[in-house]
């Protein structure tokens, strides 16, 4: 549990930080909520004007009030068009810093968390989860500033106009929140399942696209397929139950929406034919009654889309809390006889348990095969070596520095690996190779490549400068 909350807390003070950076179009932004909110709520007050005036039949007052109508809406039109920019300025530098926050941690993150998880899972939390997130910045955020505001400046108006008649209307709304908060309750649960079965959809994807050699070779066409069905539905089944909690919402909208009308019709009319209201102020009032039930019919989308957010934001959470590699800052090798020792080591992925008091040392110079069967711990070794991993127990020496010790980034570039699976980033072969020392002049490539027996294979094939994908050339 106290762990659980020490990751909350620092999620918390991430996204803080990311909106802190911002904060300074989300208060300008509030600031012009007001007033755009404000204004509305005038010039439903002016219109109440007017209509008293021409029943006055007074045309001095009504060009007046016509005149300032005009101009207010003038003025209307450029406040909500910054508001709009601002907030939209702030939700997209919000959303680019947690991108940003994700990129780096991605990159600097422990290599055993990335391994635990799929490719499409964090392609999911990439596009899926913060395309929800970005749903409720860009759209609910701007309902959350602006209805609430409204809301409660329309309610003084209201009063001022009638109090009955304010008190009567809003008998309905305390019943519409309370069945607009249980029946949107749901959609959260659902929205986490169908989010989590996508990012399983997304890694049958990956993993047929990644393996479609192996795919066709053992003809795992159908049995990939039924995997990938299997997912979808899953997927779908949890979008169709949010969808129908979604949907038993709009008979409450279309409720809230009738109702308070119905209301104010029937009690505002006697209170006209009594004497206690004006037919500027029922005028008013019919304005007034959209105030109110504008945030009732808002609401329930705006509790579903945070729910949404929030069901998403978790899984976002998750990947931040990752703690990054940790090394220290020896960054020079020791004079030693020994390139390479390890000294009773124990290692294990979770529960399994792969190198048991593992010993061993390599001079300089030397070479060494590591020979075992599948799973026996050879990459796990070579992981080991590379800092990627930390045994459990014993101590492992690089360059006669304890590998606790060293600066991770100028141990690694100490140590060239040539793996059994390539990877080719999406750019020219030159760019391929300068990935190996950026310092690198196109000489120095060319001269690597010519001695690697790489170069006439690449002049023949590819080229240095362009995108090897583009030549719809296989590497292998």
């Amino acid at each position: 549990m106290e762990e659980i909350f020490i990751k909350r807390k620092q999620f918390k003070n991430k996204t803080l930080h990311i909106v802190k950076k911002n904060i300074t179009l989300l208060i300008i932004t509030l600031v012009l909520s007001i007033i755009v909110s404000f204004t509305n709520i005038y010039l439903i007050s002016l219109e109440k004007n007017i209509a008293n005036a021409i029943l006055l039949k007074n045309k001095d007052l009504f060009i007046e009030i016509f005149t300032m109508i005009l101009s207010i809406m003038l003025a209307k039109i450029f406040l909500e068009y910054f508001k709009a920019y601002l907030l939209g300025k702030f939700s997209e530098n919000v959303l680019r810093d947690i991108r940003n926050d994700i990129g780096k941690k991605l990159i600097n993150m422990n290599i055993s968390y990335i391994e635990k998880n799929t490719t499409g899972d964090y392609i999911s939390r990439l596009s899926n989860d913060l395309s929800l997130i970005q749903g409720f910045l860009s759209n609910s955020l701007n309902d959350l500033l602006y209805h609430p505001i409204t809301f409660i400046l329309g309610i003084i108006l209201a009063i001022s106009i009638n109090w009955k008649l304010t008190l009567f209307c809003f008998a309905i709304i305390p019943i519409s929140i309370i069945l607009a908060l249980i029946i949107s309750k749901p959609v959260e649960k659902y929205t986490k399942r169908q989010q989590e079965a996508l990012s399983d959809v997304n890694s049958v994807a990956q993993d047929s696209i990644s393996g479609i050699t192996l795919v066709k070779v053992f003809n795992l066409e159908k049995e990939l397929f039924n995997k990938y069905e299997k997912e979808l539905i899953k997927s779908f089944k949890s979008g169709l139950n949010s969808a129908r909690f979604e949907v038993l919402s709009e008979p409450i909208k279309i409720m809230i929406q009738i109702i308070p009308f119905v209301l104010m019709f029937f009690y505002g009319g006697n209170l006209v034919l009594k004497g206690e209201l004006t037919l500027g102020g029922i005028i008013a009032f019919i304005e007034l009654i959209n105030v109110f039930l504008a945030p009732m019919n808002v609401l329930p989308n705006v509790i579903n889309s945070y729910r949404k957010a929030k069901s998403s934001s978790e899984r976002i959470e998750e990947l931040l809390n990752q703690e990054d590699e940790k090394g220290r800052d020896v960054k020079e090798e020791k004079v030693s006889n020994y390139d390479i020792e390890f000294e009773n080591i124990y290692f294990s992925y979770d529960e399994k348990e792969i190198l048991k008091g593992i010993s061993f040392k390599v001079k300089r110079g030397e070479k060494v095969a590591i020979v075992g069967e599948s799973g026996s711990g050879k990459s796990t070794i070579i992981k080991l070596i590379l800092g990627l991993y930390k045994p459990q127990k014993g101590k492992i020496k690089i360059f006669g520095v304890d590998i606790k010790d060293w600066d991770l980034s100028a141990l690694r570039e100490k140590i060239s690996v040539a793996n059994q699976d390539i990877y080719l980033f999406p750019e020219s072969i030159k760019e391929n190779i300068r990935y190996g020392n950026y310092n690198a002049k196109d000489e120095d490539i060319i001269s690597a490549t010519k001695n690697s027996l790489a170069y006439d294979f690449i002049i023949e094939n590819i080229g240095f400068e362009r995108d090897w994908r583009k030549r719809n050339f296989n590497i292998g």
